[in-house]
C-alpha cells in the first residue's frame, strides 16, 4: 500500500506490509518509526514474556504475546513489548492484531522511548480501557506498575532490581525482578 498522506486512519495503517525489520505505529494518525531496541531491553523483554507465559499456562489465566499491533481507536495503532490477554477477552485476540484494550500492557523503556512510554503511550493505553501498565527499565533495573482508575494510570508499586514481585491483579504470579536483568551489560560500541 502506498500511502501518499500525512495522516493515515487505523484501517489504513494496519493494511501496510512492512518487514518484520521496520518497528511502525500510529500516533494519532502520524507514522511513527522506531530504532531497533538494543540488547538488554531484548533480554528483558524475552525473560518478562517467558515468566509471563508461564504463569498464563499454569493457571490457565490467559495469553502473552510480544510486540502485537492493538488497534486502540480510527487513528491509533501501537505495538507495546508485551500484552497479556485475559481469557475472558480473547474476543480482541485477532490473527494479525489486537482490536480492544488488553487487560495488561508493558513497555520495556530505551533511551529513545522513554518519554513517549511514560506519556503519549500511557495516556492513549488507560484512555482505550487499559487495566494494568507496567514499564520495565533494564537499565535502571526498575519495575513500576500501574492501575487504570476512570481512564488514569494510578502507581500502584515500583520494585527495584532484586525485589520479590506478586501482583494482586494477576493471581499465583510471583517472580524476582532479578531474573529480568542483565548480570552484565555488553560494552557500548
Amino acid at each position: 500500500m502506498i500511502i501518499e498522506r500525512t495522516h493515515v486512519s487505523a484501517d489504513e495503517f494496519l493494511e501496510i506490509q512492512t518487514p518484520d525489520t521496520v518497528r511502525l505505529e500510529l500516533d494519532e494518525g502520524n507514522l511513527v518509526v522506531s530504532p531497533h531496541n538494543i540488547f538488554p531491553h531484548q533480554y528483558t523483554v524475552l525473560e518478562l514474556t517467558a515468566i509471563l507465559r508461564d504463569w498464563a499456562r499454569a493457571t490457565n489465566a490467559g495469553i502473552v504475546a510480544q510486540e502485537m499491533d492493538i488497534r486502540l481507536g480510527d487513528r491509533t495503532v501501537r505495538a507495546p513489548d508485551i500484552v497479556f490477554i485475559a481469557n475472558e477477552q480473547k474476543h480482541i485476540l485477532k490473527r494479525r492484531r489486537i482490536i480492544g484494550a488488553p487487560k495488561l500492557v508493558i513497555e520495556v523503556l530505551s533511551e529513545s522511548t522513554e518519554v513517549t512510554d511514560r506519556g503519549v503511550k500511557a495516556r492513549q493505553y488507560a484512555a482505550a480501557g487499559v487495566a494494568h501498565y507496567w514499564l520495565v527499565d533494564p537499565i535502571a533495573q526498575t519495575l513500576e506498575l500501574f492501575e487504570n482508575r476512570a481512564g488514569v494510570f494510578t502507581p500502584t508499586g515500583r520494585f527495584a532490581a532484586n525485589a520479590e514481585i506478586a501482583p494482586p491483579a494477576f493471581p499465583g504470579l510471583r517472580f524476582s525482578a532479578a531474573a529480568l536483568w542483565l548480570t552484565e551489560l555488553p560494552p557500548d560500541e
